[in-house]
């Protein structure tokens, strides 16, 4: 996401990538970022979903996007999960059924 938000935007953003939330939890405590993209993961979620509740707590207006396999497949599912996690703003996925 980091690169093609790179490529879109060019110099209008300066993208933080982390790979361990050890690195990115004290990040989040000096900065508030505009964006915020997540891999979510059944291993991953409880954290991921921590982190994007206290992102949006600070700033509401932070767009968060997640993106995975960790999605219902069927739409009514994917409203319902969006529904149930209000912090989340988008989820990018590909159906593996028809990838």
């Amino acid at each position: 996401m980091a690169a093609m938000a790179i490529k879109k935007l060019e110099a209008q953003i300066e993208p933080a990538i982390f790979q361990l939330p050890e690195d990115y939890i004290p990040y989040l405590e000096e900065e508030i970022p505009r964006i915020a993209c997540f891999s979510n993961y059944i291993w991953n979620f409880e954290l991921t979903s921590e982190i994007c509740r206290r992102i949006k707590q600070r700033s509401p207006d932070t767009i968060i996007i997640l993106g995975g396999p960790n999605y219902p497949v069927e739409r009514e599912g994917q409203k319902e999960f969006l529904k149930s996690y209000p912090e989340f703003d988008f989820y990018i996925w590909v159906n593996p059924i028809l990838s």
